[in-house]
Parts: C-alpha cells; sequence; structure tokens
C-alpha cells in the first residue's frame, strides 16, 4: 500500500511534468467518455500547476539558455584560439612578466565536493599539479581555466536536464586582475569582475581580440544574470514544488482510496447501462426480426399475388389480340347495326309518308264523302220538296172533287127545281163523271206511282243507311287502326324524341352550366363593383334624398295650391252636369210625353237621344281634353318643382356664393310668375271652352226646340196618314172588286185543267229521267264502294304488312339493344376490371417499391444503429484503455520519479551528482 501511495504521488508530479498538452488530451477524453470524480480532480491540479508554456525556467533550467551561453562561450574559445597562437607568445611573455611581479597567475575554480583541478594553459590536458589557493579562499576552492568550466557547466547543465532538479553550488573564482571571481556563499551568487590593465604592449598588440572579449564577457555577463535571475526563480519553484508535492500526496491518497471504492461502482454501471444497451438493442434486433419475418410473409403473398397477377397479365396479353378481333367484330357489328338502324329509319320514314299520304287519301275520301252524302241529301230533299207538291196537287184534286161533288149535289137540286136544266145538267153530269172517272183513275195511278216512289224511296233510304252504317263501322275500324298505328308511332317518336331532347337538353344544361358558371363568376366580380359602386350611390342617395324630403314639404305647398284651383275648376265641371242633367231630365219628359203621338215621332226621338247621347260623348271627351290640359299644368309645375330641387341643391352645394343664388332665386320668381300668367291664361282659354260650352248647349237648346217643331209637323203628318188609311179602305173595296174578277178567271183555270194531261205527261218524262240519273247514280255509287273498299283492303294489307315489319323490326332493334347493351357492360365490366386490375398493379408496383425502400432504409437504420453502438462500445473501449493506459502511465512515471527522488536524495546524501540509471 505504501508502495502504492508512493507511486500515486510520483504520477501526480509526472504528470505534471507532462505538461498542458497532456492535460489537454484529458480534458477531450474526459468531454469524450463518462468522466469521474478523480479525473475532474486531476483535471484541475494539471491546469493549476504552471508548465512549461508561462516560462522556460522553471524546474529545468531550459536548454536554450544554456545553449546560447554553450554557443557564446564556444564561439568566445575558437576566437581566443584563432589569436591565441599568434599572440600566445606574447601572451606567456606578458604572464611571466606579470607573474615574476605579482607571483600569482593561476585562474581559479572552487567545485564543492572536487579535487583541486588546475590548468596553467589552455592547451593543457588532463589532471596538472594543483596550486595552492590565494589568500582569504577555503581549501575546497579549485582552479580552472576558461575551457574547463565551460566544459562543467555543460556537464551540469546535461544533469540538470537529466534530473529534473538543478542546484547550482560552485564557487567561481577567477584570481588578480586578469581574471573572473565567482564567490558562492549560502547557495548564492556574486559576480565580481575585476579588470587590470594589462601592458601598454600587450594592448598594443591584440586591440580586436580586446574588443571581442569585451562584447563576449559581456554577454557572458548578461547571459549569467540571467541564470542567476533563473536560479532565484528555480528555488522559488522548488518551494512551490515541494509544498505542492505535499498537498497532491495528501489528494493522491484520498484518490487512490475513492478510485479504489469508487472506481468498481462506477465501472459496474457503466457495465450495466451498456448491459441494458445491449438488452435493448437484442429486444430491438427480435423486434426487427420478427417485423422482417411478417414482412418477408407479407412479400411473399404479395408475391403470389404478383404471380396471379402477372398470369392473368399474361392470359390478358396472350388473348389480347382476340379481344382486339372481338373488338373490331362488335365495332363492325354495330356499324353494321347502325347501317341497318339507318335503313329501318329510312323505311320507317319512308312508311310514315306513306301513311301520312294514306291519311290524307282518307281525308280527301272523307270529304268526297261527305259532299256525296250533302249531294244525296239535297237530292232526297229535292225529292220530298216533289212529294209534298204531287201531295198539294192531290190535296187541291181531292178539293176540286170536293167542289164538284157539291156542284153536283147542288146540280141535283137544280135539276129538281129545274127539269130543263136537269136534261142539260146530266149532260154535263155525264160529261164530269167521265171526267171524274178518268181524274180518279188517273189519281189512282198516281197514288200507285207515289207508293211505288215511297217504296223505292224507303229502300234506298234503307241501302244508303246500310251504306252509312257500314261506312262509319269501316271507318270507325280505320280510325281504330290508324288511332293504334299512330299510337306506336307517336311513342316511337315521343320516346326518340324524349331521348334526342334530353341529350339536347342535357348538353345544352353543361353547356349552359359552364356558360353560367363562367358568367357567374363574371357576374359576381360585376356584382361585387356594382355593389360597391351601388353602395356608395346609396350613401350618395340617402343624402341626396334628405334634401329631397325637404325640397318635398315645399313643393307639397304649391302643390296642394294648384290642387285647390282644379277643384275648383272641378266644381263648376259639376256645376255645368247637373245643369246638363236637368235638361236632360226636361228632354226625357218630352219624350215620353210625345211617345203616345206615334211610333214614327218614338224613333225620331230615339234618333234624337242618339245624337244627345253622342254629344255627352263629345261633352266627355271634351272634360277629358280638359283633364289633359290641366296634367300638361301639372307638368310645368313639375318642371318648377324640379328647378327649386336643382336650386336648393345648389343652394347647398354652394352656400358662399348667396348674392348669385339670389339672383337665381329671383329669375325663379320672375319663372313662377310666367308660369301663373301662363296658369291664368290657360285658365282663361279654359274659361273661354266653357263659354263655347255653354254657347253648344244653347245651341242644343235650339236643337230642341227645332225638334219640337219637327213634332208638330209630325203631328200634322200622322193625320195625313190617316186620310191614307181611309184611302186603303177604298182600296180595299177596289180589290174586292178584283176578288170577283179572279173568280171569272177561276172559270180560265178550268181550261187549265184540260191540259194537266200535257202536264202529267210531262211528269212522267221528268219522273223517267230521274228514275235514270237515280240507277246511274247507285251505279256510280256502287262503283266507288267497291273502289273504296278495294283500297280498304289494299290499305289494311299494307297497314297489317306495315305493323308486321315495324314489330319485326322493333323485336329485331329490342333484341340489339339488349345484345348491345349486354355486350356493353360486359366490355364496361372487362374494362373495369381492366381499370382496377391497373389500379392494383400500379398499387402493388408501389407497395414493392417502398417496401424494397423500407428494407434498404430498415437496412440502413440497422446499419446506423450497429455503427452507433460499435462507435459507443469503441469509445467505451478506448476511454477504459486509456484510463487503463493513464493508470499504467501514472504507474510507471511515480515509479520512475520515485526512483529520480531517491537518486536525488542519495546524491544530496553523498554529495555525488550522478546520472540516473
Amino acid at each position: 500500500m505504501e508502495k502504492n501511495v508512493r507511486l500515486q504521488e510520483l504520477a501526480v508530479f509526472s504528470s505534471s511534468k507532462k505538461g498542458s498538452p497532456g492535460s489537454k488530451k484529458a480534458g477531450e477524453r474526459h468531454y469524450e467518455s463518462k468522466t469521474t470524480n478523480t479525473e475532474e480532480v486531476n483535471k484541475g491540479i494539471y491546469f493549476s500547476y504552471p508548465s512549461r508554456r508561462h516560462s522556460c525556467s522553471l524546474v529545468n533550467i531550459p536548454t536554450p539558455c544554456v545553449s546560447k551561453m554553450i554557443a557564446h562561450i564556444e564561439e568566445v574559445e575558437s576566437k581566443i584560439q584563432e589569436h591565441l597562437k599568434q599572440f600566445e607568445a606574447s601572451f606567456e611573455e606578458c604572464c611571466l612578466q606579470h607573474h615574476i611581479t605579482t607571483g600569482a597567475s593561476h585562474r581559479l575554480i572552487k567545485i564543492p565536493g572536487k579535487k583541486m583541478v588546475g590548468k596553467r594553459n589552455a592547451s593543457e590536458q588532463g589532471n596538472p599539479k594543483v596550486p595552492q589557493p590565494p589568500e582569504g579562499h577555503s581549501k575546497h576552492t579549485m582552479f580552472l581555466s576558461c575551457r574547463m568550466l565551460a566544459k562543467v557547466s555543460h556537464s551540469s547543465y546535461k544533469c540538470q536536464q537529466n534530473t529534473t532538479l538543478i542546484y547550482l553550488l560552485p564557487y567561481l573564482v577567477l584570481s588578480a586582475e586578469k581574471h573572473i571571481i565567482v564567490v558562492g556563499e549560502n547557495n548564492k551568487l556574486c559576480t565580481h569582475f575585476v579588470h587590470k590593465q594589462i601592458n601598454n604592449t600587450s594592448d598594443e598588440k591584440c586591440p580586436e581580440l580586446k574588443k571581442k572579449m569585451e562584447t563576449l564577457l559581456s554577454e557572458a555577463v548578461y547571459l549569467i544574470k540571467s541564470l542567476e535571475t533563473d536560479r532565484a526563480e528555480a528555488e522559488q519553484a522548488l518551494k512551490q514544488q515541494k509544498s505542492r508535492k505535499k498537498r497532491i500526496s495528501m489528494k493522491i491518497d484520498s484518490w487512490s482510496i475513492w478510485k479504489l471504492q469508487e472506481l468498481p461502482t462506477a465501472v459496474q454501471k457503466e457495465h450495466e447501462m451498456f448491459s441494458k444497451d445491449l438488452e435493448e438493442l437484442h429486444s430491438h434486433l427480435e423486434e426487427t426480426t420478427q417485423e422482417v419475418e411478417h414482412l418477408e410473409q407479407q412479400k411473399e403473398k404479395l408475391e403470389e399475388a404478383n404471380a396471379k397477377i402477372q398470369k392473368d397479365i399474361d392470359y390478358m396479353t396472350h388473348h389480347a389480340p382476340l379481344l382486339e378481333m372481338k373488338r373490331k367484330q362488335e365495332l363492325e357489328a354495330l356499324k353494321d347495326r347502325y347501317h341497318k338502324k339507318f335503313e329501318v329509319m329510312e323505311l320507317f320514314r319512308s312508311v310514315h309518308d306513306e301513311l301520312k299520304d294514306s291519311i290524307e287519301l282518307c281525308e280527301t275520301t272523307k270529304s268526297q264523302l261527305k259532299h256525296m252524302r250533302e249531294e244525296d241529301e239535297k237530292d232526297i230533299i229535292q225529292e220530298e220538296t216533289n212529294i209534298e207538291t204531287y201531295k198539294k196537287e192531290l190535296d187541291q184534286l181531292s178539293s176540286l172533287q170536293a167542289h164538284y161533288s157539291t156542284s153536283i149535289e147542288s146540280v141535283n137540286v137544280h135539276i129538281e127545281e129545274d127539269e130543263e136544266t136537269m136534261t142539260e145538267m146530266l149532260r154535263e153530269t155525264q160529261s164530269s163523271t167521265y171526267e171524274v172517272s178518268n181524274l180518279l183513275k188517273n189519281v189512282d195511278d198516281l197514288k200507285k206511282l207515289f207508293d211505288q216512289y215511297s217504296w223505292r224511296q224507303r229502300k234506298l233510304e234503307r241501302e244508303y243507311m246500310d251504306a252509312l252504317n257500314h261506312y262509319y263501322s269501316s271507318k270507325r275500324t280505320w280510325d281504330i287502326e290508324l288511332s293504334d298505328v299512330s299510337k306506336d308511332l307517336t311513342d316511337v317518336s315521343t320516346s326518340y324524341m324524349a331521348l334526342a331532347e334530353e341529350n339536347k337538353r342535357l348538353h345544352s344544361e353543361i353547356e349552359s352550366i359552364i356558360e353560367e358558371t363562367g358568367d357567374s363568376i363574371k357576374k359576381k366580380a360585376d356584382y361585387e363593383v356594382e355593389i360597391q359602386s351601388l353602395l356608395e350611390l346609396k350613401i350618395k342617395n340617402n343624402n341626396y334624398l334628405r334634401q329631397l324630403y325637404k325640397q318635398a314639404y315645399q313643393i307639397g305647398a304649391v302643390y296642394y295650391v294648384a290642387r285647390h284651383k282644379t277643384e275648383d275648376l272641378e266644381n263648376q265641371i259639376a256645376e255645368v252636369r247637373r245643369k246638363f242633367k236637368t235638361r236632360e231630365e226636361f228632354l226625357r219628359r218630352l219624350t215620353r210625353g210625345e211617345m203616345a203621338a206615334g211610333v214614327a215621332i218614338q224613333k225620331r226621338l230615339y234618333t234624337i237621344e242618339e245624337t244627345q247621347f253622342m254629344e255627352m260623348q263629345e261633352f266627355l271627351r271634351r272634360k277629358a281634353l280638359y283633364t289633359l290640359a290641366l296634367t300638361e299644368v301639372e307638368l310645368p309645375l313639375r318642371k318648377i318643382e324640379a328647378d327649386a330641387v336643382k336650386i336648393r341643391l345648389i343652394h347647398r352645394q354652394h352656400s358662399n356664393m348667396l348674392h348669385e343664388i339670389r339672383e337665381k332665386q329671383e329669375l325663379v320668381r320672375k319663372k313662377v310668375a310666367a308660369t301663373k300668367k301662363k296658369l291664368q291664361r290657360k285658365s282663361k282659354k279654359s274659361r273661354k271652352e266653357l263659354t263655347k260650352t255653354e254657347g253648344k248647349g244653347s245651341i242644343i237648346h235650339q236643337e230642341i226646340e227645332f225638334t219640337r217643331n219637327k213634332t208638330i209637323i209630325l203631328h200634322a203628318k200622322s193625320i195625313e196618314l190617316t186620310r191614307e188609311i181611309k184611302i186603303m179602305k177604298l182600296e180595299k173595296i177596289n180589290f174586292e172588286d178584283k176578288l170577283e174578277k179572279l173568280k171569272d178567271e177561276f172559270i180560265k183555270l178550268r181550261f187549265d185543267k184540260e191540259h194537266s194531261q200535257g202536264v202529267f205527261d210531262h211528269l212522267k218524262l221528268e219522273k223517267q229521267h230521274c228514275e235514270e240519273r237515280i240507277f246511274e247514280e247507285d251505279k256510280m255509287f256502287r262503283k266507288l264502294v267497291e273502289m273504296r273498299q278495294s283500297t280498304l283492303a289494299e290499305i289494311r294489307k299494307l297497314q297489317e304488312d306495315s305493323l308486321a315489319e315495324n314489330l319485326r323490326l322493333a323485336m329485331e332493334y329490342q333484341a340489339m339493344q339488349t345484345l348491345f347493351l349486354k355486350e356493353k357492360d360486359t366490355y364496361f365490366n372487362g374494362y373495369d376490371r381492366l381499370l382496377s386490375l391497373n389500379a392494383s398493379l400500379c398499387d402493388k408496383k408501389k407497395l414493392c417499391q417502398l417496401q424494397d425502400k423500407l428494407d434498404k432504409q430498415w437496412q440502413e437504420y440497422f446499419r446506423l444503429v450497429i455503427l452507433f453502438n460499435q462507435n459507443r462500445l469503441e469509445k467505451f473501449q478506448g476511454d477504459s484503455q486509456d484510463s487503463i493506459q493513464k493508470i499504467l502511465q501514472v504507474q510507471a512515471e511515480s515509479s520512475s520519479l520515485m526512483q529520480h527522488i531517491l537518486d536525488f536524495f542519495q546524491t544530496l546524501t553523498d554529495g555525488s551528482c550522478g546520472k540516473d540509471g
């Protein structure tokens, strides 16, 4: 233990010997590794101890100063040796003379603990006889030459460099006038330079040598003084070193105990920390291995999925040409279908056109049938009128028969009265009976003909009704079929048009939405600008409205004045109306009184009332004109109000220009006066017009009086009409006379009866012509019916064919549409699958890339972690090795220091100055 303590004490000394660079390294290591308290304390000791940087002469006398002095002395010796050969003889002579005179020619140097060594000349070597020292010196003084002194000093400095401790204990003495005497008392140096003049002969012989020697000696003196100061500083440093040695030994003892106690715990703690770090690293490595295994499993799964996808891709690539062929075939099929569709549409259009033509033909046939029906109805009406005429003739004949029967009865009565007349009457009766029998036969024949005609007419009516019913039934069937066809056509066309309109609407909506979005963006910006401008205008308008409200109150007063004037005018107009109303009532009373006079007068009064109504309308029109005039009066008032508003605005805007505003007010007043004058003029004009209306009313009164006169005239005319009625009665009497004349004409009718047979024949001929015409018309009608039936059958066939074709085409279109939709769905599904596969491929590729990047990053991360931990371990190992090396160095240095100290103490005790082994 004592040995270790001593070694630790010496370690501190050796570390102080190394100086600050070692302390810097220790500080750097302390920063890098985990420092201990011992290192911090050592660090403090290292930095507190003075190093060689602070001074070049602390413990060891520095080699630069010694080397300088040795170099100077060697230069002196070399120069002396150069001149010694030249002046040796003269110098010896001088020395001999001086020795003879003084008896002392030796240079003495005292070195303690050594035998006296003397040297007479520089050329002498070895151990010559030592002369006795001069008076006043001790026994231990020794006399040497300058060269020996340099050698001794050099050797002593070398010894000091090796041992690091210096004690200058020599006593250097140079005798007499020519020598340097250095005497050491109590380990202190003092210098005395005694110079005696050499003979003038020697001075004259070597002046250059003297000068050089003086310079060299002055430098040597300076160096010796510096050595003296270095010695004093070395003594102080030695004292400090001793005190520091004691403190360091105490600290080393304490720190050695602390190190022995705390170093194992610190090392154990660090070992535990590193073991924990290693455990964490092991756990982290296990987790990473598990993650790597999981990632490898996922990688295998992804590889399997990628292999499947690759198989699918290969399959798709292998079958890609087939798919392209299929797609091309589908495109060709679609093109064919579109071509067929266009053909079908063309056929549909042609059929539609034919349908339109057939519908037009049906409509034309309908119109023709209607026309034929109307003609038939007209013919029937004519026949009915003919039948009625025949009935009337039969009635006339029956009346004639009755008349004749009455006449026969009267004749029989007259026959009884007058026999003469009987004979005549018998003849007449025979003739009349014959005529009557003939007439009865004719009547029977006519009745038979009438029955035949009526039967034929009924038959024709039945046939006509059957034909009409057949026509209407066929028409209904055609209408139903046409409606079905038209419904199908309308449904197809509506669906097609709806789809087309929807497409157009969607395109238009998309375009409109795009345009509206652009417009809305533009409008938004415009609206924002407009809103800002409107807000500014609102602020301005609010200020302007405040001014206007104030001005409106003033304008309101003017308006109420004008309104009062207009009300006065309206009151005047109302009074005029009242006058006219009284006159109207008077006229109505007159008309009511004159209504009893006659219808003609009443009509004329109605005409007069109409004229009065027209005049009232004219009056109302004039009233409207007057109201327009009032509105025209209001317009300048509004202009005046606008001028007043402008004036007030100018008044508020230009408050400083009061004089000008007053002038403008005067102008405004003048304008108001002018407007008032204008209004007065207009009022005068209105009054004149009112006077004119009053004049017209007087004219109307005059016209009423004129009508009264006319009524009087009409009354006179009514009297004349009564006279004319009387004349008509006379004419009636004349007509009665004419009736008598007509009776005479009746006799003439008998003559007409005689000509009735001719008329009857004529009627027969007309009847035959009518029958022939009816027969021809029946033929024409039958032909037309047959033609129409044939056309209807053809139309039905065409409709059925067209419907069948439409159904077939519709079925084909539906089938094609279903196939197209199925293929479209399959294509889109395949396309969606391709898209999903492409997306999954891209995602999986990205996943693989990310996994590769993650693997690389994880590898780099683990590599960096391992490197970091390796660096930490290497640092820890390096720090531990450095600490171990430090300890070993400290131990070695402490051992070497102990040896040096022991040797030093031995030298002190023995008095010897040997070198360290």
